[in-house]
């Protein structure tokens, strides 16, 4: 018995321990006057695809890259949102970092909520376009579905193309829905494009989210 304060002192040691090596950054989001509006750029700027941020991180390395965790958060208490960064410290590139690496995201984050916002009248416009496109796509049009293929064909085979037509085809989507999209500035190599996400109601299969990626050809998107 004399042993159990010894044992129970070491396990709130561990347990100490292990609430030290993660940590959490939490970057306010507020460029609207709402709650809701904050809240949904909030979940918009977590889907941002996670290279485009690497690019604007100088300190973000793939060594770094598996030791943290983007996404939102939204306050119970007040219903604030926030982009949060999870950072692993048991990650030893992270620790090393990661003191650098709260100073670059505190910069570029509102930067990347604000361009978001300013791209928003763009994105409206555009999205009667990208559902076109997937209208158009699921509805097998072939002159479509040959610009996507020869598009394609370095990064996947040909079967495995015509499975993705087969299965868009005779999955049955329809009543497609705007769920939300980003804006990307030019970067690494890639030109400006905007990606915007429908769900779709499926006949055949739970209902798919579909991205669809714009970018503008001598001014036409």
């Amino acid at each position: 018995m004399r042993n159990l304060p010894i044992i129970f002192a070491l396990l709130f040691l561990l347990s100490s321990c292990d609430v030290k090596v993660t940590d959490f950054q939490d970057i306010e989001i507020n460029e609207f006057e709402t709650l809701v509006e904050n809240q949904n750029l909030a979940k918009a700027l977590a889907y941002y695809d996670p290279s485009y941020i690497a690019a604007h991180i100088p300190s973000l390395t793939e060594e770094i890259a598996s030791g943290l965790k983007l996404g939102s958060f939204i306050r119970s208490s007040d219903g604030r949102p926030s982009y949060r960064i999870t950072y692993r410290l048991d990650n030893p590139n992270v620790a090393a970092s990661h003191g650098q690496l709260r100073q670059e995201f505190e910069k570029f984050i509102p930067e990347l909520a604000k361009g978001h916002v300013h791209s928003m009248p763009k994105l409206e416009e555009l999205q009667p376009i990208a559902l076109s496109w997937v209208r158009s796509l699921v509805a097998g049009d072939s002159e479509l579905y040959e610009k996507l293929h020869s598009k394609l064909q370095q990064l996947i085979s040909d079967e495995d193309f015509h499975k993705l037509q087969a299965v868009l085809v005779e999955e049955g989507l329809d009543s497609f829905t705007y769920v939300m999209g980003q804006y990307y500035e030019e970067h690494l190599g890639f030109p400006t494009s905007f990606a915007i996400y429908f769900t779709a109601n499926s006949t055949t299969a739970n209902d798919p989210l579909i991205n669809v990626n714009l970018s503008s050809v001598d001014g036409v998107w």
